[in-house]
């Protein structure tokens, strides 16, 4: 209970959570010494014995992943650029861009005729970087239309497809909340839906979308 705790831990809790981006609970973070996670996980059924059992094998990932890394070291070129994108490891988000930044980079020039099938995928990493960033200085300075403005640009240069652009629909949403536009929210809303209803986006936008508008379906 964040009530409980002294402001000190609350503190430190909400930059963890921002920091990992955790939305729900509970959700496991392993990090290495460096404090670059290499394995995100939540909750599974099975009890105490079937989460040691996925810790061995997340445990095992990083071994492999050092192991990766190190072998990276010996060689350059492209090859050097395989390595390095096998030993990174699955994270949701950006996260693996904002953790690894030297070896995305590194991929990303060594390998200009995408052999690893990874360079448009950490280009795209890299770009939602830059929009986060952006977003939150805006954000920070009270300027919620010239955040609208970034989102569209963002929305349109980089082409975003599935849970990226029901991502940035949903600051839009958000926005449009605080300003006080409510059709513009249920437009939105609607558009998130219509990227993808069954994804976990989607589904939360079709609820929005009956609690604000309850006599239509998903809001149409």
């Amino acid at each position: 209970d964040a009530n409980s705790q002294p402001s000190q831990i609350t503190t430190q809790n909400q930059m963890l959570m921002r920091a990992y981006r955790i939305r729900g609970f509970p959700t496991l973070v392993l990090a290495d010494a460096l404090g670059r996670p290499y394995a995100i996980t939540g909750y599974h059924d099975g009890g105490l014995d079937a989460w040691i059992d996925e810790f061995k094998l997340l445990r095992q990932a990083r071994e492999e992943r050092d192991l990766l890394f190190s072998e990276a070291k010996k060689t350059t070129g492209v090859e050097r650029a395989k390595l390095l994108a096998q030993a990174l490891p699955e994270l949701p988000g950006n996260l693996v861009a904002r953790y690894y930044p030297k070896a995305v980079d590194e991929i990303i020039q060594l390998d200009p005729d995408n052999e690893t099938g990874r360079v448009g995928y950490y280009k795209l990493l890299i770009a939602d970087i830059r929009y986060a960033n952006q977003m939150q200085k805006l954000g920070l300075a009270g300027q919620k239309q010239k955040m609208l403005e970034l989102s569209d640009q963002y929305l349109k240069e980089a082409k975003l497809e599935g849970p990226s652009r029901q991502g940035v629909l949903f600051n839009k949403v958000d926005i449009y909340g605080q300003l006080g536009r409510s059709a513009d929210v249920i437009k939105t809303l609607q558009d998130i839906v219509a990227v993808d209803p069954t994804s976990p986006q989607g589904k939360q936008a079709a609820k929005r979308l009956k609690e604000l508008a309850p006599n239509s379906e998903n809001g149409n």
